[in-house]
């Protein structure tokens, strides 16, 4: 009997070390701000937690009360990046923009430069604790953003 529960314990710490990720493999969680306007402005419309920084609104919008053209969108996340070189790639339809610890020159910007559906990327050292952070603005149009 004895053995029985040995066994049967084992295999319960198995699989629950096959299907559950650790907390720091799931990735971050990130805090997402949508306002009813393309400045960012204001009090945000909707808060949500985002999962990750992937989305195609096409012509629709990202939330009740936001309209489909003519809204912004900020995401910030606090994250644990282990020592390295981290690159990072920005698709944007219509602008936005990649701050990293609040610098004041941001590692991707594409506001004002009309480069929408272009792929940007930028490189960046990181260890430890990161804030990171992507304004978004959708002016007319599809509108999609991934990072």
């Amino acid at each position: 009997m004895t053995r029985k529960v040995v066994v049967m314990t084992l295999v319960l710490l198995l699989f629950s070390v096959i299907l559950v990720q650790p907390a720091a493999a799931q990735g971050p969680v990130w805090v997402g701000q949508y306002y009813d306007n393309s400045t960012l402005s204001g009090t945000a419309a909707v808060t949500r937690n985002e999962g990750a920084i992937s989305f195609n609104w096409g012509a629709g919008s990202p939330s009740s009360g936001i309209p489909g053209d003519g809204f912004s969108a900020r995401f910030a996340t606090d994250y644990v990046f282990p020592a390295g070189t981290y690159r990072f790639y920005l698709l944007a339809d219509d602008e936005a923009r990649v701050t990293i610890n609040f610098q004041p020159i941001p590692l991707i910007n594409t506001l004002g430069q009309g480069r929408a559906g272009q792929t940007v990327s930028a490189d960046v050292q990181l260890n430890g604790a990161t804030h990171v952070q992507i304004d978004y603005v959708e002016i007319t149009g599809d509108a999609y953003l991934y990072l």
